[in-house]
């Protein structure tokens, strides 16, 4: 089993692996060799085969390949709503005040969860645990402290996301024009940038327009833009200054 495969499909040796494995495959009757591989964390299955095969393979498809190599793709359909409501939060916290009697008004402090994650799963957790490791109060006051916290924080989620923008230019300009400029765009789930941005937990359908899943992502991006726009206008305004300065000699 291969997790996180998108990150190692411009790795020429790790396709080379992956070439030698359906080699062994096609010959799989005379080559002992794994009775399965499961290619985990992969968005578009037809760009990594295209990858594996030369471009005369392509010609031909190959059904011991398709029967043996599993490929764990998150791009396929999945209708199960995985977030939290306000209720399902609300019962979290019940059980949490039931250890530690921290005289929170239960439903207050759900609805301020929910406000800021929009029941996103890990959101909802790393709000939780850090109002309980920071000895945050449970109040409406202490979600806002721990979504500070949250914000400033260094952790996979929000590298993901960055790392999904940076990745797919398309998408980051979609993301930037509803962000940044306010844009109102029709939510059309067959749209690739769209349906990519839904995949990916950023985007959601909000009365029937695209929009940011929810408040702490909105604020991370916007972060992350304003930060870009920043660096570059630095770098620019150097650039200006060191062509005033004749033969850009600088002192």
């Amino acid at each position: 089993m291969i997790d996180e495969v998108d990150s190692a499909t411009n790795n020429q040796v790790f396709l080379d692996f992956l070439a030698q494995l359906r080699a062994y495959y096609i010959d799989w009757e005379d080559v002992s060799t794994f009775h399965s591989v499961i290619l985990a964390c992969v968005y578009d299955i037809k760009n990594l085969k295209r990858k594996i095969r030369s471009d005369e393979e392509h010609k031909y498809n190959s059904p011991k390949l398709s029967q043996r190599l599993y490929f764990g793709n998150i791009a396929e359909t999945f209708d199960v709503d995985m977030s939290f409501s306000m209720p399902e939060i609300a019962t979290m916290l019940a059980e949490y005040e039931a250890d530690y009697h921290t005289g929170m008004e239960i439903m207050t402090v759900a609805e301020r969860l929910h406000y800021y994650t929009n029941g996103y799963p890990f959101l909802v957790s790393s709000l939780c645990k850090t109002i309980h490791d920071k000895c945050l109060s449970w109040t409406v006051n202490g979600v806002d402290e721990a979504e500070k916290h949250v914000l400033k924080s260094n952790n996979t989620l929000f590298d993901d996301i960055v790392k999904n923008l940076v990745n797919n230019t398309s998408l980051s300009k979609l993301v930037e024009s509803v962000l940044l400029h306010g844009e109102q765009v029709s939510f059309e789930i067959r749209n690739p940038d769209i349906s990519l941005g839904v995949m990916l937990g950023i985007l959601v359908e909000k009365d029937g327009q695209v929009s940011i899943s929810n408040i702490l992502f909105e604020t991370q991006i916007l972060n992350y833009y304003i930060s870009i726009a920043q660096i570059r206008g630095v770098v620019g305004r150097y650039v200006s200054d060191t062509k005033a300065v004749p033969n850009n000699n600088l002192c």
